[in-house]
C-alpha cells in the first residue's frame, strides 16, 4: 500500500478543511489500483462531505460529528479490499490465488528453484551454524575478551610459580592470574567405573570466570591445606549421568582414586571443556589446587584476566619485560619467550582452518544456487514478455504486472525458506553425526540451526527470487503492443550477455569447490594409504590404569595377574605391555661426541615397553637388538630408537654403540637397536616424526597400554578381555577397547569429515552448474527454433547443428573452468594446512576438476542438442 495520495482529491470543501475521516479514506486509497484511485476518492470525499451537512442539520455537536465521520471513514478500507477482489484490472482474482496458479502450470519450475534455493541456504545454514558455535560464539564467560592464556616459554600458556607471582605483581595489567592443571582419578561407587578428567583449581575459579555453580558452592581458600582438599565440585554431565540429577548430592562422599571426596557443588552446563596449553579437554569436576605446588608438578597452566580497558598488546610488550628479567636472575636453556593468547583463540585450534574452508565452501554453494535460480528466472522472465504484454493491452496496470510478480517472488521466497530450514535442521544434525568427537563434544556452546545465518540465508535467497524475478518480466510489462512479443520472441543481446555472464560465474564457483575437493581427495588417499610401520591387522588395543588406588607391590602384583589371564585366552598368540606414547619436548639433543642437534619444536614419542611390545606390534629391528630382561635395571639406560631419528643423530654411520641426552640434562642414553618408523600417534607425524622406546616390565606400568595379538579377529576377544580385566578388578575403568584398525581410523575422522563435506559441496555444485548449462542452452534452442529450421532447410546437416549447440555451452564451460582455475590457484592456501603430502599446485587436481566439469556439461547438453536437431524445417516455414 502507498502512502497517502496526494493532487486534486486533497482539495478542501467549502468549510476549508478535508472532511473528518478523509486522512483514513487517504491512506486506504494506496489499495486501489491507479488508473481507478482519482475517482474513488472523489466519491469517498462527496460522501463524508454529504454525511458531514446532514449531521450538522440535525444539530448534533462536532465532537459527535467527528466521531461519526471517523467511524464512517473506517469503512473505506473494506470498500478498498472489495474493490481490488472485484476489480479485473489485477489480471482476475487475488494475486496470491493467481501466482500459485501460474506456479501450478509450471511445477517443475518451481520445484526446481524452490530447490535450488533450499538447498544452498540450508546447506550454508548449517555449516555456519556449527562455526558460529564453535568458533564465533563468544565463551560463556563473563567479559571472554579479557580471558587470555599465559606461558613463560617451555609449552604454551604454562609457567613456573615464580613467573605466575610476577605476572600476579602486575596489577594493572592483570586484574586476576589463576593457575591450574589438569589431573585424572577414577570414580567408583556410582554405576560402572568412569575415569573423571579433573581441573585442580585455586580457590574462586568459578567467580574468576563470571560462573555461578549450579548447585552448592565453589571452592573456598580454607580447602586448599592439606586433609581438607577432599572436596570436589562434579560437572553437570556427571551429575546427571552417574548420580542421576540428584539434587540431595551436595554433602555425600564419593570415590575418587580410591580416596573419599566431599561433593560441595555442581558446575554450570557450560562449562564442559576448558582450553589448556596446546589443547584441552572435558572438564568432569574440579578440585582444589594445594599450596605450595606439589613436587611431581612444578608446573601450571595460567589463565589470566586483563585489566579494564588494557589491551592485549600492551600485557604482551610487559610479559616480555619480564622475560628479559627472569633471563638475567635465572637464565635456562631456551630462554624465558612469553606468550600471551587469548582463551577464546585456544579451544578447536586443530578444527578452525577446517571448519573455516568448510564455511568458504558452503558460502560458495549458496552464490552457486542463487545464480542457478537467478538464471531459471531470468529465463521465465523473458518467456512472459507475451502474456504480459497481453494484460497489459487489455489495461491492467503497471502496478497491478507487478504486484503480481511480487506475490510470485513471495511464494518461492517461502517455499524455498521451508525447505532451507528443514535442510538446514537436518544438515546440522548430519554434520554433528559425522564430525569427530573432539570437534563437535569438547565444546562450550550447543550446536543448533543459527538463526542470525538462518536470517541472512533466507534474505539473500529472496532478494534473488525478487531481483531476478521481478526485473526481466517487469521490463517486459512496459511493452503494450502485443504483436511485438509473438512467437518470435527472444532475448536481447544485452540479456543474454548477462544470463551468459551469471553462469560462467557458477561455473567458475563449482570449478573451485571441484578443485579443492581433489585436493583433499588425494590428500586423504595418501593419509589412509599410509604405512604405520607395524603390522595392525590383528591388534587389540586395551589401556586402562593399573595404578589406580594400589602401592608399587600391589600394581606389580595386579599387573602380573592379569599379563597372566591375558596370555592364556582363547584366540591370544602375544601380549606387550606399554606405559603409553609420552611427548619429549627436548628442542636439542647431544650426541656422545659433544655435539648439539637441535630438532626445533618437533616432539620425540616416548614408550617405556617390555621385551615383547614390538614384536607384538610387528615393529621390526632393523640394527643391533630388542630389549632383555637385564635392560630394565641397566645403567647407563640402553634405548631403541628409529631409523629417521638414527639417521639425523648420526648421519654417518650406526647408531649402535652410540649415546646422547638431552641438551639440558645428565642422563646418557645408549643405542642398543634400531627400530623401523612407526607412526604410533597418527599417520600424520609430520610434528611428531621419532619414537624412543626405553625398557620396562609389565609389573612397572602404571598406565598400561597394553596391546594383544590375536589369531582370530581381534573384535571377537573384546568382551573375553573385558571380562579378565573386571574379573581381578570390577571398579577398574577400561579407557580403550577397540581393534588397531578401528583406533587408526579414528586418528584419520578430521580430514574424512572434511573431505565428505566438500564432496558432497562440490558435488551439489556440479550438479547446479549442470542444471544452469542445460537451462541456458536449451532456452537459447527454444529461443533460436525459428534460425535452427531455416538453417536446416537450406542444406545444415544435423551434426552442424548439434556441434553448433555443443560448442556454445562447453564455451562457457570454458569460460567458467579458466576463471575457476585462476579463482583455485589463489585461494588453495587457505585449505594447504588440511593438505598431507600434497601441494596446493596439484597437477592432478588442476587437470580433474575441469575435465569432470566438462563431463557433466556434456551430459546436460545432450538432450538440447537432440532437440536442436529435431526441428522440422517445412514447419518453420509454414509458421512464417
Amino acid at each position: 500500500m502507498s502512502g497517502p495520495v496526494r493532487g486534486d482529491e486533497t482539495r478542501a470543501d467549502a468549510h476549508g478543511a478535508n472532511p473528518p475521516g478523509y486522512g483514513i479514506v487517504r491512506c486506504a486509497a494506496g489499495l486501489v489500483p491507479p488508473e481507478r484511485r482519482r475517482e474513488w476518492l472523489d466519491e469517498w470525499r462527496s460522501e463524508l462531505v454529504h454525511a458531514r451537512a446532514e449531521a450538522e442539520e440535525r444539530g448534533e455537536s462536532s465532537r459527535s460529528v467527528r466521531f461519526r465521520m471517523r467511524a464512517r471513514a473506517a469503512g473505506s478500507l473494506r470498500d478498498a479490499l472489495t474493490f481490488v477482489r472485484l476489480s479485473r484490472s489485477g489480471g482476475g482474482g487475488p494475486v496470491l490465488r493467481d501466482a500459485l496458479r501460474a506456479f501450478r502450470r509450471q511445477p517443475g519450475f518451481l520445484a526446481a528453484v524452490v530447490l535450488t534455493l533450499g538447498l544452498g541456504m540450508g546447506a550454508t545454514t548449517a555449516i555456519f551454524s556449527v562455526l558460529d558455535a564453535l568458533l564465533l560464539d563468544p565463551l560463556p564467560f563473563e567479559e571472554p575478551d579479557r580471558l587470555v592464556q599465559v606461558g613463560d616459554g617451555r609449552w604454551p600458556a604454562v609457567v613456573e610459580g615464580g613467573f605466575a607471582e610476577a605476572l600476579r605483581s602486575e596489577t594493572r595489567i592483570f586484574s586476576a592470574v589463576h593457575l591450574h592443571w589438569q589431573t585424572s582419578k577414577v570414580l567408583t561407587g556410582a554405576g560402572e567405573p568412569r575415569q573423571l578428567r579433573l581441573l585442580t583449581v585455586e580457590p574462586g575459579f568459578l567467580a574468576f570466570l563470571g560462573l555461578r555453580p549450579r548447585l552448592g558452592r565453589d571452592i573456598g581458600p580454607e580447602e586448599t591445606t592439606e586433609g581438607r582438599d577432599r572436596v570436589v565440585v562434579l560437572a553437570d554431565e556427571i551429575w546427571r549421568g552417574a548420580f542421576n540429577a540428584d539434587p540431595g548430592i551436595i554433602g555425600q562422599t564419593v570415590r575418587l582414586g580410591g580416596e573419599q571426596y566431599t561433593v560441595i557443588g555442581t558446575l554450570p552446563p557450560t562449562l564442559r571443556y576448558f582450553a589448556a596449553g596446546n589443547g584441552g579437554g572435558l572438564v568432569h569436576g574440579l578440585v582444589p589446587l594445594v599450596e605450595p605446588l606439589p613436587a611431581e608438578s612444578p608446573y601450571a597452566f595460567a589463565t589470566a584476566r586483563l585489566g579494564e580497558g588494557m589491551p592485549l598488546e600492551a600485557a604482551e610488550v610487559r610479559a616480555e619485560e619480564l622475560g628479559r628479567i627472569l633471563d638475567v636472575e635465572r637464565p635456562r636453556e631456551g630462554g624465558w619467550k612469553p606468550s600471551i593468547g587469548r582463551l577464546q583463540a585456544r579451544g578447536f585450534r586443530n578444527e578452525r582452518q577446517a571448519l573455516l574452508a568448510l564455511s568458504g565452501a558452503a558460502l560458495f554453494l549458496l552464490l552457486i544456487a542463487c545464480a542457478n535460480a537467478a538464471g531459471l528466472l531470468f529465463v521465465r522472465g523473458l518467456a512472459r514478455e507475451s502474456e504480459l504484454a497481453v494484460r497489459r493491452a487489455l489495461g491492467a496496470s503497471r502496478w497491478a504486472v507487478f504486484r503480481q510478480l511480487l506475490a510470485e517472488s513471495a511464494v518461492l521466497a517461502i517455499l524455498a525458506g521451508a525447505v532451507g530450514t528443514l535442510i538446514a535442521w537436518w544438515g546440522v544434525r548430519g554434520l554433528l553425526a559425522l564430525a569427530p568427537e573432539t570437534m563437535v563434544r569438547w565444546q562450550y556452546n550447543v550446536v543448533t540451526v543459527d538463526g542470525r545465518v538462518l536470517l541472512f540465508a533466507l534474505v539473500l535467497t529472496a532478494l534473488t527470487g525478487l531481483f531476478f524475478g521481478m526485473i526481466p518480466a517487469a521490463w517486459a510489462a512496459r511493452r503494450t503492443d502485443p504483436t511485438r512479443t509473438g512467437r518470435s520472441t527472444t532475448a536481447s543481446r544485452s540479456q543474454m550477455r548477462t544470463r551468459r555472464l551469471v553462469q560462467v560465474v557458477q561455473i567458475a564457483l563449482a570449478v573451485i569447490l571441484l578443485f579443492g575437493a581433489g585436493l583433499l581427495g588425494r590428500s586423504f588417499q595418501r593419509l589412509a594409504t599410509v604405512d604405520p610401520g607395524f603390522d595392525a591387522s590383528r591388534i587389540l588395543e586395551l589401556s586402562l590404569s593399573a595404578s589406580a588406588g594400589r602401592t608399587a607391590e600391589e600394581r606389580a602384583a595386579f599387573n602380573r595377574q592379569l599379563d597372566e589371564r591375558l596370555q592364556t585366552l582363547p584366540g591370544v598368540e602375544r601380549v606387550g605391555w606399554s606405559n603409553g606414547n609420552g611427548l619429549e619436548f627436548p628442542g636439542a639433543l647431544e650426541v656422545d661426541d659433544g655435539e648439539r642437534v637441535s630438532l626445533g619444536n618437533r616432539i620425540i614419542i616416548s614408550s617405556s615397553v617390555d621385551t615383547g611390545f614390538l614384536r607384538v606390534m610387528g615393529i621390526p629391528i632393523l640394527e643391533g637388538r630388542g630389549f632383555t630382561a637385564a635392560d630394565v635395571d641397566a645403567n647407563p639406560r640402553p634405548v631403541i630408537v628409529d631409523r629417521d631419528l638414527a639417521a639425523l643423530l648420526w648421519p654417518d654411520r650406526s647408531a649402535l654403540g652410540r649415546r646422547y641426552r638431552r641438551a639440558d640434562g645428565d642422563e646418557w642414553y645408549t643405542v642398543v637397536g634400531v627400530a623401523r618408523d612407526a607412526k604410533l600417534e597418527g599417520p600424520d607425524d609430520r610434528q611428531m616424526p621419532w619414537n624412543v622406546y626405553y625398557p620396562s616390565a609389565p609389573e612397572r606400568a602404571g598406565y598400561a597400554a597394553i596391546r594383544i595379538r590375536t589369531r582370530p579377529p581381534p573384535a571377537s576377544l573384546v568382551e573375553p578381555v573385558r571380562q579378565a580385566v573386571h574379573a581381578l578388578d570390577p571398579d577398574l575403568p577400561i579407557y580403550d577397547l577397540l581393534p588397531a584398525r578401528e583406533a587408526m581410523r579414528e586418528e584419520i575422522e578430521q580430514p574424512r569429515f572434511v573431505l565428505v563435506t566438500m564432496l558432497v559441496f562440490a558435488v551439489l555444485a556440479l550438479l547446479l552448474a549442470s542444471i544452469g548449462v542445460y537451462g541456458l542452452v536449451a532456452f537459447s534452442v527454444a529461443q533460436r527454433s525459428r534460425e535452427l529450421g531455416i538453417r536446416m532447410a537450406l542444406g545444415a546437416r544435423d551434426s552442424q547443428v548439434v556441434w553448433g549447440v555443443f560448442g556454445e555451452g562447453m564455451g562457457l564451460a570454458v569460460a567458467g573452468a579458466a576463471i575457476g582455475l585462476a579463482g583455485a590457484a589463489v585461494l588453495s592456501r587457505f585449505i594447504e594446512g588440511l593438505l598431507f603430502e600434497i601441494s596446493t599446485k596439484d597437477a592432478a587436481s588442476f587437470l580433474l576438476a575441469p575435465a569432470v566439469l566438462a563431463l557433466a556439461c556434456a551430459a546436460a547438453l545432450f538432450a538440447p542438442a537432440r532437440r536442436a536437431a529435431s526441428v522440422d524445417p517445412a514447419a518453420t516455414l509454414r509458421s512464417d
